[in-house]
Order: structure tokens, then sequence, then C-alpha cells
């Protein structure tokens, strides 16, 4: 089987080159195609009778405007020129339509042509779609927790916007130097760094979406770092369990400083929940483990 994947391919910690990594180590031939720079006739020359098409975001450039054509129009172009493959669509954004209106349109159409409809969402129903998530990166094996090592308090880790903000305001005031963030631009080696350099990493609530989650529930664990974060619906459900893998706050600035200066106080938890999350995470949902899922459910 040969994968023609188009996608962002622009650094290798985009989720695209993690999952078309994974592909390479189980021996598929890949084909990266990024989408700043392929048209209609590069997709099409580049599919095969027999390829898999596999996108995100389906972004093809067009002759003037750079996302103007359709993805369904492109697929029409290269099955009029022989292919005959599946066409496979893994997006990772949050498709709720309240959210991003135009994005969920973009789902449903999607829906209705692709062969196989993978979110990340799974706060969003939509026809046809199965939920495959994110994941941990193979290199987040690092070595385990040692709380003596720790450099600083609390790790921030994700945007402060909309209701995110009052509780970041709270925790940056009450920790003060003791908590550093980190917002977006630190990827790879670097995160990890960060993130083993934390006695608690916090996760912020997405806000208002039960069922979904970001990668970075798979990035903090994959580290071995101890996660605060929300208790989300559907994290049991994969086998997260609160008070073992991961410490569960409430959603508020006061309940989680409650939690953080509590787990703080104790590093034989920490290093317990961050052991346990890292050994969930790495043992069962990693790119690896989910190319494999990817594999199995498009035959």
């Amino acid at each position: 089987m040969r994968f023609v994947y188009l996608g962002n391919f622009d650094s290798p910690h985009n989720t695209e080159s993690y999952i078309a990594d994974a592909l390479d180590r189980a021996c598929y031939d890949v084909v990266r195609l990024n989408e700043a720079t392929t048209n209609e006739d590069v997709l099409s020359a580049n599919l095969h009778r027999d390829d898999v098409l596999l996108f995100a975001k389906g972004r093809v450039r067009g002759e003037w405007d750079p996302q103007c054509v359709a993805i369904q129009d492109a697929i029409a172009q290269a099955r009029c020129l022989g292919f005959r493959g599946r066409v496979v669509c893994w997006v990772f954004d949050l498709l709720a339509e309240d959210f991003a209106p135009d994005r969920r349109e973009w789902a449903d159409t999607v829906s209705m042509f692709a062969d196989h409809f993978f979110v990340t969402d799974g706060s969003t129903k939509i026809d046809g779609s199965k939920v495959l998530r994110q994941g941990a990166i193979q290199t987040s094996r690092r070595p385990g927790y040692r709380p003596e090592d720790k450099e600083f308090d609390v790790l921030y880790l994700g945007h402060p916007y909309r209701e995110r903000r009052q509780v970041y305001d709270r925790l940056a005031v009450y920790y003060g130097t003791r908590m550093r963030s980190c917002f977006e631009g630190t990827v790879g080696d670097d995160l990890a760094d960060l993130i083993e350099s934390a006695a608690v990493v916090f996760g912020p609530l997405y806000p208002g979406r039960a069922g979904y989650w970001s990668n970075r529930v798979y990035v903090v664990t994959g580290c071995c770092g101890c996660f605060v974060a929300p208790e989300i619906e559907g994290m049991r459900e994969e086998g997260w369990i609160p008070g073992k893998h991961y410490i569960p706050y409430d959603g508020t600035a006061s309940g989680a400083i409650e939690v953080i200066d509590e787990a703080l106080m104790q590093p034989g938890l920490r290093s317990s929940v961050a052991t346990e999350g890292q050994r969930l995470c790495l043992g069962s949902f990693t790119y690896d483990h989910r190319v494999a899922s990817l594999l199995k459910a498009i035959g």
C-alpha cells in the first residue's frame, strides 16, 4: 500500500510529520506533498491508480489563490486521470459549528466523498466519521519522574484565551516566578525539556467542549510530566483514570490552585502519577499505535 499524504510538512514536529514517520516505520511508502506548494496537477501526477490519498485540511493551491481549489475538485481531476484508490481524511481541529462554522461546513462536505473520515474531536458528531485522536511521539520516551531535579513548580501549557484568561491570570499572580508559561512555538526536545523541568504541568480546560481534548495530554504524559488537567467526557473510556494517570481539577482557578498546591507538597504522588501516565501513554497512545488503528480501519 502506498500513501500520498497532502499536509503541512514544514516542520518535523507537525502532526502530519509524526503520522508520516509512523507510516514509514510500518514499512509503507509515503509520498509527502506539502499543501503550500501542491496544486491539482502535482497531486494528480503523484497519485497512482491504487494509492491511498491521505489529507488533514485538504488545501490545494490554485493558480492565483493558494486555497481556491476545493479538495473534491482536485480529487475529481485525479480520478479522470486514472486514480482509483481510497480517500482518507484525518483532521485534528475542533469542528463544532458554533466554534468554527466554516470548518464544520467543510467537514460535512468531506464526509460525503471521503472513503474514511477520522476526527480527533469527539465532541462533534459528523455522519460517517470515527474518532482517532492524536498521540505521543516515540522520542517522548525519557527517564522517569525525578522530583529532586525540578527547576520550577508549575508549567502552564496552552493559550490563555476566552474562559482560560481568568484562570491563567489567577495562577500567574498566585505562583509568580514559580510558574512558567508555554503558549506556542516550543516543540520537540525543547518542549520535553521544559516539561521535565516542571514539578507540575497545568493544562487548561478547552472552553465548553465535553469530549474534546488536544494532543497536550499525550505530549505531557509521554514526557513523564505530572499533568494537572480537567476530566473530560470520554477520557475514562480511553483508559485515563483521574488520580492515577493525571490529577484532575474542576476547571476553576481556585480548584486548580488547590490541587496544584496539594501535589507540590507530595513528591511521591507526583512521581506516581507521572510514571503511570507515561506508562499508559507510551504503551497505548503513540503515533505508531494510532497509525496501526488507521491501517486496521481502512483495511
